[in-house]
C-alpha cells in the first residue's frame, strides 16, 4: 500500500487524545454525609479512580475513527488486483458482524438488554445489506461504483500543423482532432492533472481542471507556423515530472505525417527523459486523409526587377494529390488512371491605394485584388502542369499579387501562392573601357529584353582617362572593363564606393605584369592554366549576386566556358569569395562589402586579345555568360527586390530608404529627421494592426537602414501603411514544409521507443505508465469506515451517558439506608 499523502499519517498520533480524556475523566460526585473516617477513606478511592480506563467500548471506536480518518486524508492507494466494489461490500459486512460482536457483549452485561437490541438489528442490517449488495454485483447488474478510475498526469498534444486543415466530404480532420483530445480528458479518472497544448511556443502548463483542457482544445486552430513536435512532447514531459501522481501519459492526436514525424530526428536525449520520468507515449492515430487536393507551387518572375511598363511572366507549378478509401476497400473514381480534373487558375493584382489599409467598425479594410489573366487546364493525379500567366505594363513602384485556384478542395493554404514586385526606373550604368568594342558588347548583353521591352538600364561610356570629368554620384554603379593600376588607385572611385555604391572590376591585362595591390587584397600574378583550362565554381550559393542562377532550371555549364588566365589573388580581411576556379582554391570572384567592390579575377568581354584570357564572351554557348553578367550587374546596381517576399516564420526587415525618402521630402528639417517613423503592419489574417515604430539613423550606411517588423506567421499580403503607398510584402508557406504522406508505425516506434503505443478509440488506450501496476484508491473505503465508526461512537456514548451505572446506584442506596 502506497500514500500519495504520506505526510498527513502524523494525524494518527491524534489518537493519544481520546486516551487521554478517558483517562483524566471525573467521577460523577457523590454525596457523602457520615462519617469523616469514611470521607477520608472515600476520597482515596476517588482518586485511585481517576487512572482507570472506563467504557472500553467506546475508547476503542474513538480511536479507530480518528485513525481512518488519517488514513484517509492520506490518500491511501493499492496494487492488488481487487474491485472498489467488492472492497465496500467487504467493509459493509465488516461493520454488521463487529456490531453483532458487540451486541453479544452487551447482552452479557446485567442492565445492557436495550444496547444490545438496537445493536444487534443494526448489524442485521448492515449484513443483510452487503449479502443484498454482493448478490446485485453477481447478477451483472450496474452496481454502485466508488471512484474506478486512478488519477493520471496527463498531457494531450495536438498536433494542429497545418495538415490538420485538410477539409473533405469524408474528412474534417480539425474536428476528429479536437474530438478525439477531448475524448481522451473526459477519460481522465477523477483527480487527475491535465496539460492540453499544441504545437505553438505556448509554455505547458497544468489546466485547473478536466473543464478548463477542454477550453483549450476547442481553442486550437490550424497553424502554418509550429513547433517541432519532440520540443512539444519534450516540454509536456518536463511538467508532467513535477507531478506527485505516479501513472504520467503524454498522448498525441496526430494523423502521423511525415511532417510531423520527420525521419532525420534525433531523439536520444529526449527517449531518455521520458524513460527516466516512467512517462509513457502514445499516438492518438486519426487515419488517412481522404480527398482530392490541389497545390500551387511558388511563383517565379520572369525578370526579377523589370523596368517600367515591361511585360512580366510569372510561373507556376499546379499539381494534384489524389485521397482515395483504397485502405478501406472501396472503390472510388479516384482509382482510375484516366481521372482528370478541369482546373481555373487566375492571376489578381492587388490596387494600390493611399488610404488602405483602414480599420473600420472593427474590421480591416484591404486593397481589393483585381484579376489580370487567367487560365484553364486539365490536372491529373502525380502529373505536374506549368502555369504561366503575363501580367500587365506597370509603372514604378511595388505590386503586389497572387496566382490562385478557383473553386475549392480539402486544402485551402495551398491553392494561393503570393509575389511581390518592385518597378524601379531604369538603372544608370557607366561603362569604364577603353576597348570601344567591348564595352559596346557589354551594354548590349545587359539591355537585351525580350519582346521589345524597355532596358532595365540607362547606360552610358566613359573611356578611362575621361573617367575625372564624370560625376560618378549620378550613376547607380560602374563597371570596370579591364582597368589600369592607376585608375584602381584613384580618390574618385574611393569616394565613390563609400557613398554606399558598388563597383564591378573584370581585371586583365590592363594592370600590367607586376603584382598589384588593391584596398588589401594582394594580386600576385598572371596565372597561365594549362589546357584545356579550368572553369567557374560557384561558392556562396546564398549570396544574392549568385542565389538566382541556382534556382534556375538545370546546371549552369560553365564547364563549357573555359578559362585560360588569371589573376592569382591572396584575399585580406575584409574580402569574402563567391567564386573559384574548378581544381583550385584560386578565388574568381570575390567581394569587399564596407568597400563596395566586386572583383572578377579574369577580363570580360575580353574579345580583341590576340591570346585570349577565357572564352566567356567566345564560346558557342553564352547562356551562362549571359546570365552570370547579368546578376552581376543587377547587383551592382541596386536592382535587388528579394527582401519583398519571405517565407512564413522568418524575420522581416525591410529597406526604410523610401520612407526616409518621402520624410525629407515632405519636411526636411533636421528636427523632423531625428523624430521617430511610425508605421502599421497589417497581418494577413487579422483584424488588428501592429504599431512599428523606426528611428532614422542618417549616418548609418544605406545597407543598414532597415524596418524590422516582425515574424509573419499566416501566409498572405502583409500591409505596410505609414510610409509609401503599397508598401508591403508577400508571405508564403513552403510547400515543403508539409506533407500528407503518412509514417508507419514502426518507424515511429524506432525514433520514439519500443513502448510507444499507437491507437485509434479510447477503448485501446492503457491508463498505466512504464511498469506501474494498476492501483486502486483507498480513499472512499476509508471515510466509508470512519463515519460508520462515528455513529457507533455516537450511539454508545448517548446510552452509556444517559444513566449511570447499576453499582454506583446500589452503593447510593446503601448510603442513604445508612
Amino acid at each position: 500500500m502506497n500514500f500519495l499523502n504520506g505526510t498527513l499519517l502524523i494525524a494518527i498520533t491524534a489518537i493519544g487524545i481520546p486516551i487521554a480524556l478517558h483517562l483524566i475523566a471525573r467521577k460523577e460526585p457523590r454525596r457523602v454525609t457520615f462519617p469523616s473516617v469514611r470521607l477520608l477513606s472515600q476520597r482515596f478511592e476517588t482518586n485511585r479512580s481517576k487512572m482507570r480506563v472506563r467504557r472500553w467500548w467506546l475508547l476503542a471506536l474513538r480511536i479507530a475513527a480518528i485513525a481512518a480518518l488519517a488514513l484517509a486524508l492520506a490518500r491511501p492507494v493499492s496494487t492488488a488486483a481487487l474491485s472498489p466494489t467488492w472492497i465496500a461490500i467487504g467493509i459493509v459486512a465488516a461493520v454488521g458482524v463487529a456490531l453483532l460482536l458487540m451486541a453479544s457483549v452487551a447482552a452479557s452485561k446485567v442492565g445492557r438488554r436495550p444496547i444490545a437490541l438496537g445493536l444487534f438489528a443494526g448489524g442485521l442490517v448492515f449484513l443483510l445489506s452487503s449479502i443484498a449488495w454482493a448478490a446485485v454485483t453477481i447478477s451483472g447488474s450496474d452496481p454502485p461504483e466508488i471512484a474506478q478510475q486512478q488519477p493520471v498526469a496527463l498531457a494531450v498534444i495536438v498536433d494542429n500543423s497545418i495538415e490538420s486543415a485538410w477539409s473533405s466530404n469524408n474528412d474534417l480532420r480539425s474536428d476528429r482532432i479536437g474530438e478525439a483530445a477531448k475524448e481522451i480528458v473526459r477519460a481522465a479518472g477523477r483527480n487527475s492533472r491535465v496539460i492540453a497544448i499544441d504545437r505553438s511556443a505556448t509554455p505547458a502548463t497544468f489546466s485547473a481542471d478536466a473543464a478548463g483542457a477542454i477550453a483549450k482544445i476547442e481553442a486550437f486552430e490550424p497553424a502554418e507556423v509550429v513547433q517541432p513536435l519532440a520540443a512539444r512532447i519534450e516540454a509536456a514531459a518536463r511538467v508532467l515530472a513535477t507531478s506527485d501522481i505516479d501513472s504520467r501519459q503524454i498522448v498525441i492526436v496526430s494523423g502521423m505525417t511525415e511532417s510531423s514525424f520527420p525521419k532525420s530526428d534525433s531523439l536520444q536525449s529526449l527517449r531518455a527523459l521520458l524513460t527516466e520520468q516512467d512517462i509513457r507515449l502514445t499516438i492518438w492515430d486519426t487515419g488517412p486523409y481522404l480527398g482530392t487536393n490541389r497545390q500551387l507551387s511558388s511563383v517565379s518572375i520572369s525578370n526579377p526587377a523589370p523596368a517600367p511598363r515591361s511585360p512580366i511572366t510569372v510561373t507556376s507549378t499546379l499539381s494534384m494529390d489524389a485521397k482515395d478509401e483504397a485502405s478501406t476497400g472501396t472503390n472510388t473514381e479516384l482509382d482510375d488512371p484516366s481521372f482528370q480534373q478541369e482546373v481555373t487558375v487566375e492571376c489578381v493584382l492587388f490596387s494600390s491605394h493611399a488610404g488602405l489599409p483602414v480599420v473600420r467598425n472593427g474590421d480591416v479594410i484591404r486593397p481589393e485584388a483585381k484579376p489580370v489573366d487567367r487560365v484553364s487546364v486539365s490536372a491529373q493525379p502525380g502529373r505536374d502542369v506549368e502555369i504561366q500567366l503575363t501580367l500587365p505594363p506597370l509603372e514604378s513602384g511595388l505590386h503586389h499579387g497572387a496566382m490562385r485556384l478557383t473553386g475549392s478542395d480539402a486544402l485551402a493554404v495551398d491553392d494561393v501562392s503570393y509575389f511581390s514586385i518592385e518597378i524601379l526606373p531604369p538603372s544608370r550604368l557607366l561603362i569604364v573601357g577603353d576597348d570601344r568594342i567591348e564595352a559596346e558588347e557589354f551594354v548590349d548583353l545587359v539591355s537585351a529584353e525580350a519582346n521589345g521591352a524597355p532596358s532595365q538600364y540607362d547606360t552610358e561610356i566613359s573611356l578611362q582617362d575621361d573617367l575625372p570629368g564624370v560625376r560618378l554620384a549620378d550613376f547607380d554603379g560602374v563597371v570596370l572593363l579591364n582597368p589600369s593600376a592607376s585608375l584602381l588607385e584613384g580618390q574618385q572611385l574611393e569616394s565613390y564606393s563609400q557613398s554606399g555604391k558598388k563597383v564591378l572590376i573584370a581585371a586583365g591585362p590592363g594592370l600590367g605584369n607586376a603584382a598589384v595591390e588593391l584596398k588589401g587584397l594582394l594580386l600576385e600574378r598572371r596565372w597561365r592554366v594549362r589546357e584545356p583550362g579550368t572553369y567557374l565554381q560557384i561558392s556562396a550559393d546564398s549570396h544574392p549576386a549568385l542565389a538566382s542562377l541556382l534556382n534556375l532550371p538545370g546546371d549552369i555549364p560553365f564547364q563549357d566556358l573555359r578559362i585560360h588566365q588569371y589573376w592569382q589573388a591572396q584575399p585580406e580581411t575584409g574580402w569574402s569569395t563567391l567564386m573559384r576556379y574548378a581544381g583550385t582554391e584560386h578565388p574568381a570572384l570575390l567581394e569587399n562589402t564596407s568597400a563596395g567592390t566586386l572583383l572578377l579575377t579574369t577580363p570580360i568581354p575580353d574579345l580583341v586579345s590576340r591570346k585570349p584570357w577565357n572564352d566567356l564572351f567566345r564560346a558557342d554557348n553564352l547562356w551562362p555568360t549571359f546570365a552570370l553578367t547579368r546578376e552581376l550587374t543587377r547587383y551592382t546596381t541596386g536592382r535587388d527586390v528579394g527582401h519583398w517576399s519571405t517565407a512564413v516564420g522568418s524575420p522581416v526587415a525591410l529597406p526604410a530608404e523610401s520612407l526616409i525618402a518621402e520624410k525629407a521630402a515632405t519636411d526636411p528639417t533636421d528636427e523632423l529627421k531625428q523624430s521617430p517613423v511610425r508605421l502599421q503592419w497589417f497581418p494577413a489574417g487579422r483584424n488588428a494592426p501592429v504599431p512599428i515604430e523606426f528611428a532614422d539613423d542618417s549616418n548609418s550606411p544605406p545597407e543598414d537602414r532597415l524596418i524590422t517588423i516582425g515574424t509573419p506567421d499566416r501566409s498572405g499580403i502583409h500591409w505596410i501603411r505609414g510610409g509609401t503607398s503599397g508598401l508591403g510584402f508577400s508571405v508564403n508557406l513552403p510547400r515543403q514544409r508539409f506533407s500528407f504522406q503518412r509514417v508507419p508505425e514502426s518507424l515511429v516506434q524506432t525514433q520514439y521507443g519500443e513502448d510507444l503505443r499507437v491507437i485509434s478509440s479510447i477503448e485501446e488506450m492503457d491508463w498505466t505508465s512504464g511498469d506501474a501496476k494498476q492501483t486502486l484508491p483507498l480513499w472512499s473505503p476509508l471515510m466509508f469506515i470512519a463515519l460508520a465508526v462515528f455513529l457507533l461512537e455516537l450511539i454508545l456514548s448517548n446510552r452509556f451517558y444517559s444513566q449511570r451505572p447499576s453499582t454506583s446506584s446500589r452503593q447510593t442506596k446503601q448510603r442513604d439506608a445508612a
